[in-house]
C-alpha cells in the first residue's frame, strides 16, 4: 500500500529540482564563457606568434587573466595591425 504524497512535500522536491537546474545551467554557462575566453586568448598570443611581435610576461599574463570576451575580441583585431604588443592595450 503506498502512502498518498503532500503537496507540500511535491512542491518542495520540484523547487528542489528546479533550483538544482538553475545552478547547474549557471555553471555551465560561466564554464562556457571561460573557455571561449580561453580560447580567444590562446587565438591572440597565436596570431602576435605568427606575426613575430614579442610578448613579455606581464603582457601574456594579463592577456591570458581577461575574462572580458569583448576586449579580447578588441585585441585579437588590434593584433592583425600592431607593430608591438602595446599597440593592443592602447586606449583600453
Amino acid at each position: 500500500m503506498s502512502r498518498p504524497t503532500s503537496s507540500r512535500a511535491t512542491t518542495s522536491a520540484a523547487n528542489l529540482s528546479h533550483s538544482i537546474a538553475e545552478a547547474e545551467t549557471k555553471a555551465l554557462a560561466k564554464g562556457l564563457a571561460e573557455g571561449q575566453a580561453k580560447g580567444e586568448a590562446r587565438a591572440l598570443l597565436a596570431v602576435l606568434g605568427a606575426r613575430g611581435i614579442p610578448v613579455p610576461d606581464q603582457a601574456r599574463q594579463r592577456i591570458i587573466g581577461c575574462t572580458d570576451p569583448d576586449q579580447l575580441e578588441t585585441w585579437v583585431c588590434r593584433a592583425a595591425t600592431a607593430k608591438s604588443v602595446d599597440d593592443l592595450f592602447a586606449s583600453s
